[in-house]
C-alpha cells in the first residue's frame, strides 16, 4: 500500500477543503489501496512522517525545515510536490495576509520551495505561467471541483417570482472587487422594487454600502456550510474581479459554485473564467455599464435565468465535479516510487486526518534559544559552533545565517566573507546579505564600492521592500557617513532614493553642515520640515485608519474611473 502525506492547516477555509482535505478523500475513494494522511502543519511528527512517505505534498509551504527533509527524501529515490495557489508577489491590498506576502524574503522562500521540490501545482493557466518563470521544475494544473454530489437542477433552482436575490460573497482580498460594482445595487434597487441585495463578507461591508436595511442582507463570514447556505438563496451571483496580476492568477471557483447550486454567475471575462464562460456561455462583462445591461436584462425578463442558470450547471454536472475526475490520482501516481514505503504506519488504507500534538516551537527557534544561553555564559565559541551545526544540517536556514554571520562580522573574522558570498548568491533577494558585506568591508576598509550595489538594489525594488531592508540600511550605514567622505556621497545618492525615509535624510544633512556641504544641507533640512509638518498635522488621523484600507479604496475608485474588468 503506497502511503501519501500531506501538510495542511485543518481549517474552515476554502483552500483547506477545495486543495487539500476534500481532494485527498475522493483520492481514497478512487483507489482503495491508498492512504493518505493529512498531517498538521505544526504537528510534532510531521518531518518523520514526511520523510517516510511514498509521497510527500506541501501546501503554501514556507518552513526551511522542511528542505533538509527533501534532500533526504531524492536521496532515497522518493519525491515531493509542492503547491502555491495564489500570486504571492502582487496580493491585494484587503488580504489579511497582504503585508506578509509583500515581502521578498517570503517570495524567495517559496521560490526555493519551488526549486527543490519534484513538480508544483497550482489552480490554473494564470498561476502555471507565472511560477514556471521562476522555476524549471514541472508545473501541474489542478482545477478546483464541486466535492458533493449535486442535487437536481430542479431541486436547486428557485424561480424568481416575487422577490429576485442579487448576491455577492467573498473574503477580504475580494472587497475592492465588490466595492468597484457598488454604485450598481443603489441603481438597482432604486428601479426595481422585487429586487434584494444579499452580501456575505467582512464585517465592514454594510457600512461601506450604505444600502437600506430593509433591501439589504448581509452574512457575516462563516464557515464552508454557511457559505454554501448563503448562496443557495441567491437567484443571480455576481462575481466581479478588477485586472490585477492577483486575480488574473484567481481559479474559477466562484462561478462554478454557483453554477452549481443553481445560480447564475455573472462573471468578468477575466483569465480565470476564460474555459469556463467559453463552455457555458454565461453572461460576463468587462465594464461597470455592461454588468448594469446585463443584470437589467435579466430583471425585465426574470425567465432568461432559470435558462442560462441551468446551462452553466450542466456543465458543473458533466465536467466539474470531483467523482468525474482523475487527473490529481493520475498525477500522483506518476511521482510514486517503484518499492512502497517499509515505514510500520498505525493508520490503515483510506483517508486520514492528524491534527494532535502540535509544536509552538520550530526546530529554528530552539537552536536560538541554545545559542542565546550558551552566549549568556560566556561560550562564544561553542555558540558559534551551534549555529555551524545547524547550518550544517539545514543550509536553506537563511535566519541562522544572518546571525552566524552577523556575529563573525562584529568578531573581525575573515571567515565571514565567503560565507557572505555563497549566501547571497544562495538568495539574491536578501537585501540584508548585502548590506552586512558592504559595512564589514568598510569597517576592514577593503572598499566602499559594495554600497552602490546596496543603492542600486534598494532603487529596483517596490516601497514596501525597502521597509523591510531599511531597519538594516540604517543600523549599519548611518554611523559611517560622517566618517567616510565616499559613504557621505553614497549617502546623498541613496537619500534621493529613500526620500520616506527621515533618519537617513536627517544624517545626511547634519553630515553636509558639519562639512561645510551647505547646499545639500538646506536641502534636506527643508525637506525634514516639510515632513514633519506633514506628520503633525496628519499622523493623528491616519493613526486611526487601518493600513490596508487606503489602498483598497485607492484601487476600487481607480476601477470605477476606469470601468474595467477582465479582459476581452
Amino acid at each position: 500500500m503506497y502511503t501519501i502525506v500531506q501538510t495542511v492547516l485543518i481549517d474552515e477555509t476554502g483552500d483547506s477543503y477545495y486543495r487539500m482535505r476534500w481532494p485527498a478523500r475522493r483520492l481514497c475513494l478512487q483507489d482503495s489501496e491508498l492512504r493518505v494522511l493529512s498531517v498538521d502543519a505544526r504537528s510534532s511528527d510531521r518531518f518523520k512522517l514526511g520523510e517516510a512517505a511514498d509521497l510527500l505534498v506541501l501546501y503554501q509551504c514556507s518552513d526551511f525545515d522542511w528542505l533538509p527533509v527533501i534532500a533526504a527524501r531524492r536521496k532515497l529515490g522518493k519525491k515531493t510536490l509542492v503547491e502555491y495557489n495564489d500570486n504571492f508577489y502582487d496580493p491585494p491590498w484587503a488580504s489579511p495576509v497582504a503585508m506578509q506576502w509583500k515581502s521578498p524574503l517570503l517570495w524567495q522562500i517559496y521560490e526555493i520551495f519551488m526549486q527543490e521540490a519534484d513538480g508544483i501545482m497550482v489552480t490554473g493557466k494564470g498561476l502555471e505561467q507565472l511560477f514556471k518563470q521562476h522555476t524549471d521544475r514541472p508545473v501541474h494544473i489542478l482545477e478546483n471541483y464541486i466535492h458533493l454530489d449535486l442535487e437536481p437542477f430542479s431541486s436547486v433552482f428557485e424561480s424568481p417570482a416575487n422577490e429576485i436575490r442579487i448576491g455577492w460573497a467573498g473574503s477580504l482580498g475580494h472587497v475592492p472587487d465588490l466595492l468597484a460594482i457598488a454604485p450598481l445595487f443603489n441603481e438597482i434597487i432604486e428601479r426595481y422594487r422585487n429586487v434584494k441585495i444579499m452580501v456575505m463578507g467582512n464585517d465592514s461591508l454594510p457600512e461601506l454600502l450604505k444600502l437600506p436595511s430593509d433591501r439589504f442582507v448581509f452574512r457575516g463570514w462563516g464557515s464552508m456550510q454557511q457559505y454554501y447556505e448563503f448562496i443557495k438563496q441567491l437567484h443571480i451571483g455576481l462575481v466581479p474581479i478588477l485586472d490585477t496580476p492577483y486575480n488574473n492568477c484567481r481559479s474559477d471557483i466562484k462561478a462554478v459554485e454557483l453554477a452549481a447550486w443553481g445560480v447564475l454567475p455573472i462573471v468578468s471575462k477575466a483569465p480565470p473564467y476564460h474555459d469556463f464562460l467559453a463552455k457555458t456561455g454565461a453572461p460576463a462583462f468587462t465594464s461597470l455599464h455592461d454588468l448594469s445591461l446585463l443584470v437589467e436584462s435579466y430583471l425585465q425578463d426574470p425567465s432568461k435565468i432559470a435558462v442560462d442558470a441551468e446551462r452553466c450547471y450542466r456543465y458543473v454536472e458533466s465536467e466539474r465535479q470531483d467523482r468525474l475526475r482523475s487527473e490529481r490520482l493520475e498525477l500522483y501516481r506518476s511521482y510514486l516510487p517503484a518499492a512502497k514505503s517499509s515505514f510500520e504506519w498505525k493508520q490503515g488504507p483510506g483517508y486520514h486526518e492528524l491534527a494532535s500534538d502540535l509544536v509552538s516551537q520550530s526546530r529554528t527557534s530552539l537552536a536560538f534559544d541554545a545559542y542565546r544561553k550558551a552566549v549568556a555564559r560566556g561560550l562564544k565559541d561553542d555558540a558559534l559552533n551551534l549555529l555551524r551545526t545547524e547550518l550544517n544540517y539545514n543550509p536553506w536556514n537563511i535566519d541562522v545565517a544572518l546571525v552566524l554571520l552577523a556575529a563573525l562580522a562584529a568578531s573581525g573574522s575573515g571567515e565571514c566573507l565567503n560565507l557572505m558570498d555563497e549566501y547571497i548568491a544562495r538568495f539574491p533577494r536578501d537585501l540584508r546579505l548585502a548590506i552586512l558585506k558592504a559595512w564589514y568591508r568598510s569597517t576592514k576598509e577593503l572598499g566602499t564600492e559594495d554600497w552602490r550595489r546596496v543603492i542600486e538594489a534598494m532603487a529596483e525594488i517596490d516601497p514596501y521592500s525597502r521597509q523591510i531592508f531599511y531597519p538594516d540600511l540604517e543600523r549599519r550605514f548611518l554611523p559611517l557617513i560622517k566618517s567616510n567622505r565616499d559613504i557621505y556621497q553614497f549617502a546623498l545618492e541613496l537619500a534621493l532614493v529613500l526620500d520616506d525615509f527621515a533618519a537617513l535624510r536627517f544624517e545626511v544633512a547634519q553630515t553636509a553642515l558639519a562639512i561645510g556641504d551647505l547646499t545639500n544641507a538646506e536641502l534636506y533640512f527643508s525637506q525634514l520640515c516639510d515632513q514633519r509638518r506633514l506628520v503633525s498635522s496628519s499622523s493623528a488621523m491616519l493613526s486611526q485608519i487601518q493600513a490596508n484600507y487606503l489602498p483598497c479604496m485607492q484601487q476600487s475608485v481607480q476601477a470605477r474611473i476606469a470601468g474595467k474588468f477582465g479582459k476581452d
